[in-house]
């Protein structure tokens, strides 16, 4: 939290200092989009997230209307749009970015933690950065090339199954 914090904050400076817009935008919404949304107030700008998870996306608008936004004194969508879709998809994916703005200046992916998501991601947004702009990975050491292991995993022991050792054709080491 504290590495994205200081980088939001830089690149909000740096927007700031050329007289831009400050975009940032994630993939995977969670305690980085409360960071997210509090240098994009801090700097007027955007922030945008991607999620499946529309319910974890109101819970996290709440919070921040509720703290962010009454000590900021304003309004929380304004400066966050969130899209329950798919990161990678033509229609509705990261690629809308071009339609609201020429350039990003911070990136975060974490959403599904394989080279598959990532890679589609990471070309789509590469065109969009800022010159200077940061791209931020979670989880980067991981080598899943069509399927997280670990998340499967923990989703299979909360229904007492047994554990995977690994999917075939999955690694990309």
């Amino acid at each position: 939290f504290l590495c994205i914090a200081s980088a939001l904050n830089r690149q909000g400076e740096v927007a700031r200092q050329k007289g831009e817009r400050f975009y940032a935008v994630e993939t995977g919404a969670g305690a980085s989009t409360l960071a997210l949304i509090f240098y994009s107030m801090k700097y007027d700008g955007v922030a945008m997230s991607w999620d499946l998870n529309g319910q974890k996306a109101s819970e996290i608008r709440t919070a921040a209307a509720e703290t962010l936004g009454m000590q900021n004194e304003k309004n929380v969508n304004r400066h966050w749009k969130f899209v329950q879709y798919s990161s990678n998809s033509p229609y509705l994916g990261l690629g809308i970015v071009r339609d609201m703005t020429k350039q990003v200046h911070f990136s975060l992916h974490d959403s599904e933690h394989t080279w598959n998501t990532l890679s589609g991601e990471l070309q789509t947004i590469e065109p969009l950065m800022a010159e200077g702009g940061i791209v931020a990975l979670d989880d980067a050491s991981y080598t899943f090339l069509h399927t997280d292991e670990i998340y499967l995993n923990i989703q299979r022991k909360k229904h007492g199954l047994t554990a995977i050792e690994t999917v075939p054709e999955n690694r990309t080491d």
